[in-house]
């Protein structure tokens, strides 16, 4: 029953939380996604270009396009593998509305920065020392359920997390 409102404290805060509040979260991608959402040519079908003059001009547009909404809607639009790197900072250093780490009795919680994720490859604790030290089976939760995941780390401590996960939509979009 804890569980639950956890949950739903965690989806409540994320949705009142604007995208990009300036979170001192770092994502890298790991592996690029195979193709774009929009391909080369229907985006000149639809912008009835024939020739291939601006080809690399669409192609910038479409790659712009599609970070943009990215980062906007927070959900990546086709299949790659993330790394971020979390911090966790003792509540008094916390400024409102940067940080999506919430310290519970005994444990972390946060949401990954990106949905929809469809596997964590793997979790690291930061060390003192900057060391990274990798979390067993047991030692963390995924719910893949909220939209990005909420990860809940047993037993506080170290500094912080690197999560590599794997998100983006299953189907890459079709046109009409």
């Amino acid at each position: 029953m804890g569980g639950f409102f956890l949950w739903a404290f965690g989806a409540l805060f994320f949705m009142i939380t604007p995208p990009n509040s300036g979170e001192k979260m770092k994502t890298t991608i790991l592996e690029k996604p195979k193709q774009m959402p929009v391909g080369l040519t229907d985006a000149k079908r639809y912008l009835k270009v024939t020739h291939t003059q601006e080809d690399g001009v669409i192609e910038r547009l479409i790659e712009t396009a599609t970070e943009m909404v990215e980062q906007y809607t927070r959900r990546k639009l086709m299949p790659q593998v993330l790394n971020s790197f979390i911090p966790f900072e003792p509540n008094h250093k916390r400024q409102k509305g940067l940080q999506r780490v919430w310290v519970c009795v005994d444990r972390y919680v946060f949401f990954l920065p990106y949905g929809p994720v469809s596997e964590v490859v793997s979790l690291e604790r930061i060390e003192e020392e900057g060391t990274l030290s990798p979390l067993g089976r047991y030692d963390f939760h995924v719910n893949t359920k909220t939209d990005p995941a909420m990860v809940v780390i047993e037993k506080r401590r170290g500094f912080g997390v690197r999560a590599v996960y794997k998100v983006g939509m299953r189907a890459p979009f079709q046109p009409h």
